[in-house]
């Protein structure tokens, strides 16, 4: 008989002692996955601080692109204006000329005609010299009518010497309608290239086109993002709880009554709502990371069009190479991106398997402070 108790002493001494080496195994286990994630939360970190520099270059950039396509807008606005008012200018001009050569014409003509009134004039005067039978009224009517022919002539020289005025102001207006149109041309052709006219061009539409997609797509892409840290963080939240609560349940109670039994009967109710709601955050966090992904895929698609689009323009047009510089920092952003992504998920999986090491290490704790106790009550 009393070697019988002996080897059962010896038999769950080394039951025990079993439960001490997998208890020190799952707590080493533990302490190293608590290393895992504390570095990898140091990764993620750091690439969160990448993400957001590249966010915050990359919003520059597109406010940068935006102020170009404004300016470019501008500046085809005043081409065309400055290109009318050259158009009306040069009309005016030609209206102008032709209003000056008509007072020309009616100056010699009214010239001429003062000439023969005023010789008309002169040989009635002689001729009433000589014969009184000429009336005076004649002569009268012919001395005003020389004066008024002379007054015709100095009032249009007049005139004339208006249109003249009129002629060189027009010249210089047209001349700096000119320049205008010019350097508006210029301004065009530095903005945007040789195109006669950008805006109405397949590829500058296509480009507009495209960067619209791209901040569409982004947008979404940060909006996604948003909600799954959100929701990595109630993941966590509620795993955190599970294990709380399954910690309480599994840590060694006292002698059973019928207290301490509707006790643990609510503790494992407890646990039991604890483990649904952390599958439920769980599963919400993978949804949101599956609507993630199919995002990042979408925008992966858009930015090879803006690429593809970008790098059909061969020029060094001044909105060509903001284009390429805004198409640089999205592909940061878009590398920041999924460095971060790929942090999230390790840091994920490493959290996940700390998780359930530390719940098989308390599984293993309670187990080995039962066994103890029913070695210790034998």
């Amino acid at each position: 008989m009393k070697n019988m108790k002996i080897g059962i002493a010896e038999k769950k001494n080394a039951e025990i002692d079993a439960l001490v080496n997998q208890v020190n195994s799952a707590q080493y286990r533990v302490n190293e996955l608590t290393a895992v994630v504390t570095a990898l939360t140091a990764k993620q970190a750091y690439f969160a601080t990448l993400l957001s520099d590249a966010d915050a270059k990359k919003d520059t950039a597109l406010a940068h692109l935006n102020q170009v396509k404004s300016l470019v807008a501008n500046v085809e606005e005043l081409r065309r204006y400055s290109q009318q008012v050259q158009q009306q200018t040069e009309k005016s001009r030609s209206k102008v000329k032709d209003a000056t050569d008509d007072i020309a014409l009616l100056i010699e003509q009214l010239i001429f005609s003062a000439d023969v009134i005023e010789k008309l004039s002169g040989f009635v005067n002689r001729q009433k010299a000589a014969n009184n039978v000429i009336p005076n009224e004649l002569v009268t009517v012919l001395n005003q009518a020389t004066t008024d022919a002379n007054s015709a002539v100095a009032l249009t020289l007049t005139a004339l010497q208006s249109s003249y005025a009129t002629a060189a102001s027009a010249d210089e207006a047209g001349s700096v309608a000119t320049l205008e149109f010019q350097q508006a041309v210029q301004l065009r052709q530095l903005l945007v290239g040789d195109d006669d006219s950008p805006q109405a061009g397949a590829p500058y539409g296509r480009v507009l086109e495209a960067i619209g997609k791209v901040e569409g797509a982004l947008q979404a892409l940060t909006q996604a993002q948003q909600d799954n840290q959100t929701l990595q963080a109630s993941q966590y939240a509620q795993t955190a709880a599970y294990q709380t609560q399954f910690n309480l349940m599994s840590a060694p109670g006292e002698t059973a009554t019928a207290d301490s039994s509707n006790a643990q009967s609510r503790q494992q109710l407890q646990v039991i709502q604890a483990h649904q709601s952390m599958e439920q955050a769980r599963q919400a966090y993978q949804c949101s990371r599956d609507t993630l992904a199919d995002i990042t895929i979408q925008v992966d698609i858009y930015i090879a069009q803006l690429n593809q689009i970008i790098q059909s323009q061969q020029d060094n047009a001044l909105f060509t190479l903001i284009q390429k510089g805004y198409q640089r920092t999205v592909e940061s952003y878009q590398s920041a991106l999924a460095a971060g992504n790929m942090a999230n998920m390790q840091l994920d999986t490493a959290q996940a398997e700390l998780a359930s090491a530390t719940v098989q290490l308390n599984s293993l704790t309670a187990g080995l402070g039962a066994a103890k106790a029913a070695a210790y009550a034998a």
